[in-house]
């Protein structure tokens, strides 16, 4: 044996980690597994050893006793029993006692073994939780926004257009049929491939493959030079296909339509066709806001507008703007959604109208005329609507238009809200109002 070296001591390059930490797996903090006197004993036995491990941390004994001290400071301080760290009064303080193999610090002159002690501060462990929590934060926000503005410019529109591509695709080419084939027989045809669907009487062939898939189909709008090209529902009120298209499935988009109200197979004095104008794209209806100006009218002066039954043109008359809410015209809406009026009654209407009109067409009005009126959202203010009113093309009549008669009003009348949105004094607050009944 070593004469230098102490009885039970080993050699320090021979130290065995597994048996040294196996010892502390059923310590207990709060008991005392050694007599004082041999805490004496071990001290006196151990002292030359501890002399540099003392300056610095104040242990006793060995590592073993050195780590008990701590837990136990950590979990019940007393007096003496841990090595003093000082701590600002006032302030609370937390620590990890790191006593993993790897963060075991030997002392080459004392032939001790230290573990590390790494102390925490609140402040730093709260300041690094909210940077994480804010981080995630943000990460989802980034993450949703970039899904609603993908969802909302790219593929609502994209499957919008792809729907009315598909709807336009649907409909029946009737030269396709062979050379000869007679009306009823293309329909014989139709219900052999159809079985269980009732077409409605005297609607027109080209619509039955959509009428097929929706008997809600009433017909087909198109206004060339603004893309518009697509078809038209009805459901049993004004809301059903504000969030479906042709074929009943969910979009944000829509599918236009008739008022419920109107009668398609023969037309009201004054049919009204809804549609969407969103924000963040121009489709369905959200080109009619071109009818603002002048040169919008000169570029697309008529519509088609068709029912199942029959194809019809429609010239326009006036656009104007108003409201959907009595709040944004000092407790007033201007109704332009009725279907049917007397004559002198419709007379009425249009002498209003044209106080409203953001400018003439050249396009004249009889009492006796049919109407069509396209409604759909505009951004001028909260419950902004932006109106075209067009007339029937009458039998005989050409349906050219003289877009050079084309004016634009000095001063339309706007509602209340217009006004305020834009700073201007209401020249018509006090002005007439109209009334339907």
């Amino acid at each position: 044996m070593d004469e230098n070296k102490k009885p039970g001591q080993e050699n320090p390059d021979d130290f065995d980690f597994d048996n040294f930490f196996d010892s502390f797996e059923n310590f207990e903090p709060f008991e005392a597994f050694e007599s004082e006197e041999k805490k004496a004993e071990q001290k006196q036995e151990s002292a030359p050893a501890q002399e540099s491990a003392e300056e610095d941390l104040n242990f006793i004994n060995s590592a073993k006793q050195d780590i008990d001290d701590i837990i136990s400071s950590y979990s019940e301080p007393e007096k003496d029993s841990a090595p003093q760290v000082e701590i600002p009064a006032g302030t609370q303080q937390s620590f990890n006692i790191n006593i993993s193999p790897k963060n075991i610090k030997r002392n080459q002159e004392a032939d001790d073994y230290t573990p590390s002690v790494t102390f925490i501060p609140d402040d730093a462990v709260n300041s690094e939780i909210i940077r994480r929590v804010v981080l995630s934060i943000s990460i989802i926000v980034i993450v949703l926004s970039a899904a609603y503005l993908l969802k909302s410019y790219i593929l609502d529109p994209y499957m919008s257009e792809k729907k009315n591509t598909k709807a336009a695709g649907d409909l029946i080419v009737v030269e396709n049929f062979p050379e000869g084939t007679k009306e009823s027989e293309m329909w014989d045809e139709l219900k052999k491939k159809y079985p269980g669907v009732e077409f409605a009487p005297d609607m027109l062939i080209k619509y039955a493959n959509l009428y097929a898939a929706n008997p809600d189909l009433r017909g087909w709008i198109t206004i060339a030079p603004f893309g518009i090209d697509m078809p038209l529902a009805q459901g049993a009120d004004n809301s059903y296909y504000l969030k479906r298209d042709i074929y009943k499935k969910w979009t944000e988009y829509g599918v236009p339509y008739f008022d419920y109200r109107n009668s398609t197979y023969l037309l009201d004095r004054n049919t009204i066709v809804y549609g969407h104008n969103m924000k963040y794209s121009d489709k369905i209806f959200g080109m009619l806001e071109d009818y603002k100006t002048v040169d919008g009218f000169k570029r697309a002066p008529t519509i088609q507008c068709n029912t199942i039954y029959e194809d019809y043109t429609w010239k326009i008359y006036a656009v104007f703007i108003t409201n959907s809410e009595a709040k944004d015209d000092n407790g007033y809406v201007f109704n332009y959604t009725f279907t049917r009026l007397p004559d002198e009654k419709f007379k009425e209407y249009i002498s209003y109208v044209d106080k409203r009109a953001l400018y003439t067409t050249g396009v004249d009005i009889l009492p006796t005329d049919n109407i069509l009126t396209l409604s759909t959202c505009c951004y001028d203010f909260d419950s902004a609507k932006i109106v075209v009113l067009a007339r029937l093309v009458r039998d005989g009549e050409s349906a050219e238009v003289d877009t050079s008669k084309a004016k634009t009003n000095p001063n339309p009348q706007y509602p209340q809200a217009w006004y305020d949105a834009y700073g201007k004094t209401n020249p018509y607050a006090n002005a007439g109002r109209w009334y339907a009944k």
